[in-house]
């Protein structure tokens, strides 16, 4: 059984779609007790946003031109943005950070919890184009094959904002 929830989104920004062509996905941190938990949502949310038409770069190429450029992949939001977008060649960018992902099993019953954070960022312009957070608890009466089944629904919600960001952006053109 899942609680559905919806994710507490603000649009604070509305940019022309024209102005974002490329959206890179900055490594996430992880505030969460479940090491790698980072990294799952990440991947999950790459893949989320590509289906929906965003032109991201790779995760790969990201993670490489910020080593290469000797910048700390855990300290991002201490770096400047427009110099972030400069160095992994994006128009916008994605910050995320995991709050919470926890499991519980009691004999037959799971209780799984997964939390994030999540904004996208004008790395010319150093708006705030949205951002959103979100907690997703399910409930089961057997024990769940994998506890990181959660981020999908997480991001299914939380990419609802695009449309949202291009609705806006529509009408008030």
């Amino acid at each position: 059984m899942e609680e559905k929830s919806a994710p507490h989104v603000k649009t604070l920004h509305t940019t022309e779609r024209s102005k974002i062509t490329t959206v890179a996905i900055l490594p996430f941190t992880n505030k969460s007790e479940k090491k790698g938990a980072d990294e799952v949502l990440r991947k999950c949310f790459f893949t989320n946003l590509s289906i929906k038409g965003y032109n991201l770069l790779k995760l790969e190429e990201i993670d490489e031109r910020l080593k290469l450029a000797s910048i700390d992949a855990s300290n991002l939001d201490k770096e400047d943005i427009f110099k972030i977008g400069r160095i992994v060649k994006a128009d916008a960018l994605i910050y995320g950070t995991v709050t919470k992902c926890c499991k519980k099993y009691f004999c037959l019953y799971s209780h799984v919890t997964f939390g994030a954070e999540l904004k996208m960022v004008d790395a010319r312009s150093y708006t705030v184009i949205w951002q959103a957070d979100h907690t997703e608890r399910t409930h089961s009466d057997a024990i769940p094959v994998s506890p990181f089944s959660i981020p999908e629904a997480v991001i299914e919600s939380s990419i609802n904002v695009r449309e949202k960001v291009f609705a806006e952006t529509a009408t008030a053109s």
